[in-house]
């Protein structure tokens, strides 16, 4: 069920591992549409997973992920982030987005200072483990660390176990 239909768009990184580990429908449950950057999907598309690159495409003929032309924007806060991040970043502001999904460190810090409300790859867990996706985020964490080789510092995993109520 779709609580409720917001602007949301994504970047790259946490597209290609939700894609990768089966979790791209969480984000049409959560929000009904995703809007993403053309070089975000133009990123997508080097990610060299068929199956997740399947699920992409079916998401996008499905008409949920929406892929849209983004501009490339010159600012200062923007020189040490990729191309899809600051396409998604813009297109955020832009549209003023109630929500950007990032991941990367520098384009999170970015992002907040800029007034974005972010999520990432971990805040979906979390949220799939409150509305019963998933029985135990530590585990869907840690097969998204061997899958995807996703980076999560020990302060942020004990966090997250602390808050769920879940043992490492």
């Amino acid at each position: 069920m779709i609580s409720q239909q917001v602007c949301v768009v994504s970047d790259t990184s946490p597209l290609s591992a939700m894609a990768k580990m089966g979790w791209l429908p969480w984000l049409q449950e959560r929000w009904g549409k995703v809007l993403v950057p053309g070089e975000v999907w133009r990123e997508l598309s080097e990610i060299g997973d068929p199956d997740a690159l399947a699920a992409l495409d079916a998401a996008r003929r499905d008409e949920w992920l929406e892929v849209r032309c983004g501009h490339h924007v010159n600012r200062p806060e923007f020189a040490d982030l990729h191309a899809g991040e600051v396409e998604a970043i813009a297109m955020a502001i832009e549209l003023r987005a109630a929500w950007l999904i990032v991941d990367d460190g520098d384009a999170r810090r970015v992002a907040l200072t800029l007034g974005l409300r972010i999520i990432g790859v971990l805040g979906m867990i979390v949220w799939a483990k409150q509305h019963g996706k998933v029985a135990n985020a530590l585990d869907c964490i840690a097969e998204l660390r061997r899958i995807t080789r996703f980076r999560i510092s020990d302060e942020v995993l004990a966090r997250i176990a602390i808050d769920l109520r879940e043992s490492p």
